[in-house]
Parts: C-alpha cells; structure tokens; sequence
C-alpha cells in the first residue's frame, strides 16, 4: 500500500467473534476468530502500517464491546493513532429492513478496468 493516506473504515452491525468483542452466548468462537487473528495484533499492524481507522456503527448496542477493544488497542499517542467513530443511523430510523452500500473507493484512476468499471 503505497498511497500517502491510508484509511481502512469498517462498516459492521455485529461483534467480532470472541469473549473481548462480544457476551453473545450463541458466539460460535467463544474463544475468538478461528484463525488466531485478535484485536490487539490487528490494531498493532494498522498502526506500524500508518493506517488510519474508522468504525461505522450499525446497530450500537451489538458492537459497543468491540468497538472498546478497538478504541483501547488502537489508541497510541506518539503517532497520533485515535479511532474514529460514527453512527451509520440513528435509533429512530434504523427499522430491520436490507440496505446496501455503495463506496468510490479511489479516484486516482489505480482502481480502472476489469473489475471495476462493473461495479
């Protein structure tokens, strides 16, 4: 990744798999996500990369526990490192209905040709 502004934002309406992200008791992976990956490790590489890190809340009250694990293991003064946070809806209009995003993921024209131009 060689771009000077380096911004992964994660859209979710549920918990990571684990008993840090979630108290769900139907978690399927109690012990967290089945390939070792955890929110420390991850956050840590996100930060040595210069990555910056935005979290968009679906539904609030499922992933406020992850979303503290995030906020307390990508927080790192020296670089500057703080999650952003926001809320996709709000409490009122956020009914159980389907919805889809549509993102411009790059304009700088790296992201031209077979798949893109089908989206």
């Amino acid at each position: 990744w060689s771009g000077k502004a380096k911004i992964l934002v994660l859209i979710g309406d549920a918990p990571a798999h684990g008993r840090d992200c979630t108290d769900d008791p139907s978690d399927r992976y109690p012990n967290g996500e089945p390939h070792g990956l955890t929110v420390p490790v991850v956050m840590q590489n996100l930060i040595a990369k210069d990555i910056d890190f935005m979290f968009c809340r679906i539904k609030r009250d499922y992933t406020k526990m992850m979303e503290s694990q995030f906020k307390m293991h990508f927080k790192n003064e020296e670089k500057g490192k703080e999650l952003k946070s926001v809320d996709l809806f709000n409490d009122t209009s956020k009914e159980m209905r389907r919805f889809h995003f549509v993102f411009v993921l790059d304009e700088s024209g790296s992201m031209s040709g077979a798949p893109w131009n089908d989206l």
